[in-house]
């Protein structure tokens, strides 16, 4: 079994859909939308935190096996759900990561 991020499988998964580039384009604008209000609301030691986040190696793993039965068809209804709570998940926590390392690199030194 291979083991796959999900920052991997956000991308893996972009890359297959394409054809619903605008959609996702506006779901991350609107994410973003969200979470810029948040991101500011992180002190220094939060944002190392936030940046420092890694997904459990267990949850890795189902996220690898579901990504595998995705890629073969075979997934179920609930585990095309689970999959993609999860990659929404992702999609959420690399975008607050992403403002945490902004927020890092805009403290002087």
């Amino acid at each position: 079994m291979r083991i796959v991020s999900l920052e991997s499988s956000w991308r893996l998964r972009r890359r297959c859909r394409l054809h619903a580039n605008v959609k996702g384009v506006n779901a991350a604008i609107s994410l973003d939308g969200i979470l810029e209000p948040l991101s500011r609301c992180l002190d220094d030691e939060s944002a190392r935190r936030v940046v420092a986040l890694r997904v459990p190696l267990p949850v890795q793993e189902r996220i690898g096996v579901l990504a595998e039965r995705a890629n073969e068809g075979t997934l179920s209804e609930d585990e095309r759900d689970e999959y993609e709570a999860l990659v929404n998940a992702s999609d959420f926590v690399s975008i607050l990561k992403l403002k945490a390392r902004q927020h890092l690199d805009s403290i002087p030194r």
